[in-house]
Formats: structure tokens, sequence, C-alpha cells
């Protein structure tokens, strides 16, 4: 029975960085469809705008590193960029938060996964502070949020992302909007029919870049950033995110060193 558990661990499908990204981007496609029909019209127009500013300041810095090919992450940053920046942003902040997104969050490193940050949420976030308070985006039920945890669910069953970051934070913001909020069922139902919540947990917080390595660390960022969201804003906890998710990607590694140090050995 053993040696049947091994062989099928073996054989489980691993996935190149490439490969990652373009499941990811397909993973996309029934949360953009759905919040472009019922919330933002223009969010294709956004996405196409976030693109060739990707495209462009990628090429530069695989140049500037002595390359010349683009990483089809990069295509994933500047839509995850165009999904997370406000409904009704400016529309120049599209490309600049993709060419800081591209260009300085993904672009100093060789590789997506040993990038410290997430490099989308350093783009979003910067530029987020140069804008006004965003105006409310017009709800439309539960269905946003749940095309991205469709969206997320598969990713996960092809194990392209993991479970556990995911599920932490989803945990932590509806118990976090359960004991903050004055009507913790209206909150967690905004939280749903914004869809970034579920499209943050899912395609931001399971990267490799916005978390811990061990299972155990993966439960506590997770948590952490479903926290640290409603702890900044929980009446705007999807502007909040971005901010969210740098805090912990800075405190990662201490997660990781504090989980490793609990379980080594201790001398007698």
């Amino acid at each position: 029975m053993t040696g049947g558990r091994d062989s099928g661990a073996a054989h489980r499908r691993v996935w190149t960085v490439r490969e990652r990204a373009w499941l990811a981007m397909a993973a996309l496609v029934p949360g953009v469809l759905v919040t472009s029909a019922l919330v933002d019209p223009a969010l294709p127009a956004r996405i196409a705008l976030a693109l060739p500013a990707a495209l462009l300041a990628g090429l530069a810095a695989a140049r500037a590193r002595g390359g010349a090919a683009v990483d089809p992450s990069s295509l994933l940053v500047a839509a995850l960029v165009a999904l997370v920046l406000p409904t009704g942003s400016p529309w120049w902040s599209v490309p600049a938060a993709a060419v800081i997104a591209v260009g300085i969050g993904r672009g100093l490193w060789t590789s997506p996964s040993a990038a410290p940050i997430h490099p989308a949420m350093l783009g979003v976030a910067l530029v987020m502070l140069t804008l006004p308070p965003p105006a409310e985006a017009p709800l439309a039920g539960p269905w946003p949020g749940l095309a991205w945890i469709a969206g997320g669910i598969a990713l996960a069953a092809l194990r392209v992302v993991r479970w556990p970051a995911p599920l932490a934070m989803l945990g932590a913001v509806f118990l976090g909007l359960a004991a903050t909020a004055p009507d913790p069922g209206d909150a967690v139902r905004t939280a749903l029919a914004d869809g970034r919540v579920a499209l943050v947990a899912f395609f931001v917080a399971g990267a490799p870049a916005s978390g811990a390595l061990s299972t155990v660390g993966r439960w506590i960022a997770g948590a952490g950033i479903g926290l640290a969201a409603v702890l900044v804003d929980p009446e705007r906890l999807e502007d909040a995110l971005p901010y969210a998710v740098l805090l912990v990607n800075a405190l990662a590694p201490l997660v990781d060193r504090g989980v490793d140090a609990v379980r080594a050995p201790r001398s007698p």
C-alpha cells in the first residue's frame, strides 16, 4: 500500500514556471468574464493597457540582466495589476503599476519564485498611494467572488497553487469581518461581491512570492494577509489587500525561521 502511494506521488505532474503562468492566466478567464459583465465593463480595456506596458518593462529588464526573452509570468503580473487596482482608477495608473510591477518587482530577479515580494502588489500599492480614495464600486451579488474561487479551485486541483494560504486568508477575512463589522453578514456578502478578496486569496496569497515556504508557514502567512487587511481598513479591505500582502512578504522569512525553530529537535 505504501509503495502505491509513493508511486502516485512520484508521478504527479510537476509544472514549470512558464506552465504555471499560462495555467494561472487561463484560470483568470471566468472571473474576468463575470466581472466584466456584471461590475466593470472597462476591465478588458484595462488589461489591454497593462499587457503591452508589462511586455516593454519585461523586455527592458531581461536585456539589463543579459537576456532577451520575456517570461510569461510578466503577463500574469500585468493581468493581476489590472484586476486588483480599484474599479474606476485613472487610465494611466494601469500601465504605470504594470511597469513598476514587472520592471522592478519582477525584473530584479531571474525567477518569479525568487522574488521576495509579490510584484503585482508592489505596483498596485505604490500607484494607489498617488490616487484619491476610490469610489464605491457597483456590486453584483456573490458571482464575481465565486468566479474567482472557481478558477482558484482549478489551480489548486492541478497543484499549481496549494490550499493552505488561500483557505487561511479567506477564513481570516470572514472571521475578522464577523468580529469587527456592524453587520457581519452584509460585510461578507460585500467581500464576495467585490471579488478581489477571492482573487487575491488564490492568485496572490497562493503564489510563492507571497508567503512562507513550509506548510505551517503558508497557513500563518495566509491568515496574516486576511487579518492585516481587516485591521487596516475593514470598510475597504479590498483596497487594503496589496499593503497586507507586502507586509506578510516582509515577515515571511521570520515565519519560516519560527516554524523551523519549533520543529528543530531540542538538545537534552
